[in-house]
């Protein structure tokens, strides 16, 4: 009974992620242009074996990502034949793993058991998450990225640091919307360390 009860918070943490990521996919995902187009491009990648650094290509054509939104979604493609579902439960499994993420960060930076649980419950109903969690929109795996780079940095040594940098530059592989996350960080990371001449730190990290 004591162990039920010690593991009873993580159960419904996990039904209540599973639910809130993958629940009526099928009914309320988004597939409209670049969804669509999407799954063409990542077809000829598998079926050509045509191995690219080219993207997402907006609607307009004057605007080209990086391929690793593609990568990233294509096995779950493949496991699912490419029907449309597939790269949507793709980004449910990223956008889970994000949460799942940021709970290990809240642990990490404060033991307190009442603000842990209440994080856990924020990041699990938090619209954004839910909502990035739950469309094939290649922004939408930048917290991913954020979360992993966050993660490296606190542990504060020379290949985390290297890891942090690599993971933060990963952001504006994923769209340049990232850009802005990357200046930010880099700016703590400059104020961090530049206070205290820890320049190789700042060397890794940019290296990253």
């Amino acid at each position: 009974m004591f162990k039920i009860k010690q593991y009873l918070p993580v159960l419904l943490f996990c039904i209540l992620l599973i639910f809130s990521r993958f629940y009526n996919l099928q009914r309320t995902a988004r597939f409209i242009w670049d969804e669509s187009s999407d799954l063409v491009r990542m077809h000829q990648i598998y079926s050509e074996k045509n191995l690219t650094l080219i993207g997402p290509i907006s609607e307009d054509g004057n605007k080209v990502f990086s391929s690793l939104t593609y990568y990233l979604l294509l096995p779950f493609t493949i496991i699912a034949e490419f029907h449309p579902i597939g790269p949507i439960y793709a980004t449910a499994f990223y956008g889970s793993l994000t949460v799942i993420l940021l709970i290990l960060l809240t642990r990490k930076l404060n033991k307190d058991k009442v603000i842990f649980y209440l994080s856990a419950l924020l990041f699990i109903v938090w619209y954004p998450l839910v909502e990035t969690s739950r469309w094939a929109w290649n922004p939408n795996l930048i917290p991913l990225w954020s979360v992993l780079s966050i993660l490296m940095f606190v542990k504060n040594k020379k290949w985390s640091l290297l890891l942090a940098g690599t993971f933060l530059g990963l952001t504006v592989h994923q769209h340049y919307v990232g850009f802005f996350a990357l200046c930010a960080f880099w700016l703590v990371i400059f104020l961090r360390y530049g206070k205290r001449a820890q320049f190789p730190k700042i060397f890794t990290f940019s290296l990253g």
